[in-house]
């Protein structure tokens, strides 16, 4: 089996997209902030991302709160999103106001299918940026590449931040799960460390002294 791109009905009136080949199958729902909802590797019948309990909404289906972070829970499904032109807190930047984890990771994205996967793209509303982003499968392996790009189009230069925002669950998180990474550093958020860091403190990882 090559690669394949589908609509599928995510239920509740969203449509999703699936992109699979013979070992994994990729669910992405374009029109709230082309959110991979789904990682399932077939073979294993296993999906690492967590889902949330009241799962995919119908963008605009619900009343949100004022508040820009409440209303971005309100939405969250779980899986992973694309945080741009900002991430965490809302802000004003250049007199504008930019919500909880940035436009991009609400909006509806743009598609249109390409060789062995889709091709996401965006324009932002309150902010001069072009996003694209490339999610490609590798035919016969169970491995996901996601390529992205961002162009300012306005006249001056723009401060962002660009980060994704994967959410693991059970049963991939687990006792016996372990983290590899080349990381030596550990920067805990100078606004909202949670309850176990101390704002902004940097802790040589993986030994990180609790606060609680």
């Amino acid at each position: 089996m090559s690669v394949s791109v589908r609509e599928i009905d995510l239920g509740r009136g969203v449509r999703g997209l699936e992109i699979e080949n013979e070992q994994i199958s990729v669910v992405v729902s374009p029109d709230k902030g082309a959110d991979i909802l789904s990682t399932r590797h077939k073979t294993a019948d296993f999906d690492p991302m967590w889902k949330s309990q009241w799962g995919v909404r119908r963008p605009g289906a619900l009343a949100t709160a004022p508040n820009s972070q409440t209303a971005w829970m309100e939405a969250y499904a779980g899986g992973w999103q694309e945080l741009f032109p900002n991430g965490g807190t809302g802000l004003t930047l250049h007199g504008i106001e930019l919500p909880f984890h940035g436009e991009a990771s609400v909006s509806a994205w743009e598609w249109e299918e390409i060789e062995n996967g889709v091709r996401f793209f965006l324009r932002l509303v309150r902010s001069p940026f072009i996003l694209e982003r490339k999610m490609t499968l590798k035919p016969g392996e169970a491995t996901l590449v996601v390529e992205g790009r961002a162009e300012n189009k306005g006249r001056i230069p723009i401060e962002y931040m660009w980060s994704h925002h994967p959410a693991f669950g059970a049963p991939f998180l687990s006792g016996d799960c372990v983290i590899e990474t080349n990381a030596t550093k550990l920067i805990a958020d100078p606004g909202n460390p949670g309850k176990l860091l101390r704002a902004g403190v940097t802790y040589d990882w993986p030994l990180v002294q609790y606060e609680g």
